[in-house]
This record gives C-alpha cells, sequence and structure tokens, in this order.
C-alpha cells in the first residue's frame, strides 16, 4: 500500500509512490535525525615534560575523551583518500573545550595548576580508544607497560592538527575537532 503524491517539475507533472506501513507514513517510522558518528570514547594519557627546555618527563597525566571516531590508515585532505593503512590510524576528538595548547605559557595545558578538567594532545602521548581502568603511570617503565597492554587499541601519536575555529558572533564552529594521527 501506499500513498501517491503528485509534485510540479519543470515541464509538467510527476507522481511518487510513498510506502505506507500499517496506516503510518514510512517517514513517521523512521529514526529522527543522523546516527551518531562520534560515539566513541577514547582515554589519553598526556607525557609532562620537566620544562619548555627539557624533555624529560616528570609526570603522566590521564584524561577519558567522549564524542570521538576514528578511521584506520592515512588520509589525504585534498582528496579524501587513503594514502597509507599498514599499522596507522587516525582519530578525531570532537570534545575541544577542555582542550589546551601543549605550552608552558599563555594559559597552556603544562602551566595551569590543576589539569584534571583539561586535556592536550602532543606528540608521544598515548591515545587508546577505549575507557580504561588503569590509572595513569607514575614512571616511564608504566608508562612503556600501559602502551604494550593496550598496542592493538591504540598507540602513540606522532602527529596532531587544531581545527578550533569561531564565528564574528563568537559561537564555535560545528565543525571543530583535533585530528589525531599515528604514522
Amino acid at each position: 500500500m501506499s500513498v501517491k503524491v503528485p509534485f510540479k517539475v519543470k515541464y509538467g507533472q510527476n507522481i511518487i509512490d510513498i510506502p505506507v506501513n500499517g496506516g503510518k507514513l514510512y517517514s513517521d517510522n523512521a529514526p529522527a535525525g543522523l546516527s551518531n558518528l562520534n560515539g566513541e570514547t577514547f582515554t589519553i594519557i598526556n607525557q609532562i615534560p620537566q620544562s619548555q627546555t627539557v624533555a624529560t618527563k616528570i609526570g603522566w597525566e590521564k584524561h577519558i575523551l567522549i564524542n570521538c571516531s576514528r578511521r584506520d590508515g592515512l588520509y589525504d585532505k585534498s582528496s579524501g583518500q587513503m594514502v597509507y593503512k599498514s599499522n596507522t590510524w587516525t582519530a578525531y576528538i570532537h570534545g575541544y573545550q577542555n582542550y589546551r595548547m601543549p605550552l608552558w605559557c599563555n594559559d597552556g595545558y603544562y602551566s595551569i595548576d590543576t589539569r584534571d578538567d583539561y586535556f592536550t594532545v602532543n606528540v608521544g602521548d598515548l591515545l587508546i580508544f577505549a575507557d580504561i581502568d588503569d590509572t595513569a603511570p607514575k614512571s616511564q617503565q608504566e608508562f612503556v607497560a600501559l602502551r604494550d597492554r593496550y598496542k592493538d587499541l591504540g598507540g602513540i601519536i606522532t602527529a596532531c592538527e587544531v581545527y578550533i575555529r569561531y564565528k564574528p558572533d563568537g559561537t564555535p564552529w560545528n565543525t571543530n575537532h583535533i585530528e589525531v594521527i599515528k604514522a
């Protein structure tokens, strides 16, 4: 059973059939809105360097990130085509509101006193594609053990790009996100 709906076109009139399911139009039973493509939860382990000029790690912070997604491989931004696949991934973090740049100055992540509410993304940090129960490592050996334990669920970040922009009225763009790459 269907409902015939006429509509005008440039050279006359067309008629389409809209299926009816049990007395209701199909569109009445259709899902509302788009599916959530960014519904994954990730864990990031930030490594805290000793200072801006000394790269020795003195601390590690664990953060749970929501509204994330990922794709296996590396992609050409201009064409969207995969350019490299073996042991690589591109992750997208859409919960950017608590992100801070990995800097020691200008309200950067390393300069703030309390990092509990914020996270950063930097080369050398560990991204895991799950919400893990493990605590943040307290030494380089514990960090390496955590990396090895979850080697099939993420890895060490080799590149990142932040896409956070605002409209002239101060509202953020809907497409704001952080792109994280393991190459």
